[in-house]
């Protein structure tokens, strides 16, 4: 439950942004004045005029006011746009902020495209945000399946295992009686079975072949139950 609230909560916010961009480029496309600065921009690129000695001249206008700053290297302006109302939540969105550069009411364009292409940038922008909002709720179920299976399959992992006995590295059996009866893997383990204090210590007589040691007491080791295990 907790995961699918998340999910909620990330699809209202993607909601809020695909709104919050779709404004913009309603707003950039009904806003006369700013074809005005952009042919003022434009003007000054072209004429290469000095843009420090003519912004004192050129900003004293109501529209030029609008300018916040101006890259002529990357060909944006900053504008303000008064009148944009802008959701908290989004301009909290710190991820977004990077991507978009315009969560606020000033809006970063490109001064040598077209006013049609700034506004296209900002659609392409919020039909992103509902494709995302669509592909979460298409596949909302199915997201929250592989989660819950992930979630048992680390359940499953984190289960305590059974402690492996000492004597499980050899060869072994264990008679009815109880009594362990050891044979060695490799000539090291051999090795180690016949150093090892145990009451018996056979080897076969064959080259290769492995050692084994019995602990348990010679009257019931050479019993009939025990020679047969």
């Amino acid at each position: 439950d907790k995961i699918k609230q998340a999910q909620l909560i990330y699809i209202q916010q993607l909601i809020r942004e695909k709104d919050y961009f779709f404004e913009i480029g309603k707003i950039i496309e009904i806003d006369q004045q700013l074809s005005e600065i952009f042919k003022l921009l434009n003007y000054v690129i072209d004429e290469k005029i000095d843009w420090q000695l003519f912004e004192q001249q050129v900003m004293t206008g109501e529209t030029m006011a609008r300018i916040k700053n101006v890259d002529f290297k990357n060909h944006t302006v900053t504008v303000k746009f008064p009148d944009l109302i802008v959701d908290e939540n989004i301009v909290k969105s710190k991820k977004e902020a990077k991507k978009s550069s315009s969560l606020s009411n000033t809006i970063i364009l490109n001064y040598r495209q077209s006013i049609f292409k700034n506004a296209n940038h900002f659609y392409q922008l919020s039909k992103s945000k509902n494709e995302k909002i669509e592909k979460i709720e298409n596949n909302l179920d199915i997201i929250l399946s592989k989660i819950k299976e992930k979630g048992i399959k680390k359940k499953l992992d984190t289960k305590p295992k059974r402690p492996i006995f000492w004597f499980e590295k050899y060869h072994f059996t264990i008679t009815r009686d109880n009594l362990i009866v050891l044979g060695g893997k490799n000539a090291q383990q051999n090795d180690i079975l016949a150093k090892n204090d145990f009451k018996f210590f056979f080897h076969a007589d064959v080259h290769g072949g492995s050692g084994c040691t019995v602990n348990g007491e010679k009257i019931s080791l050479f019993n009939s139950k025990n020679l047969n295990d």
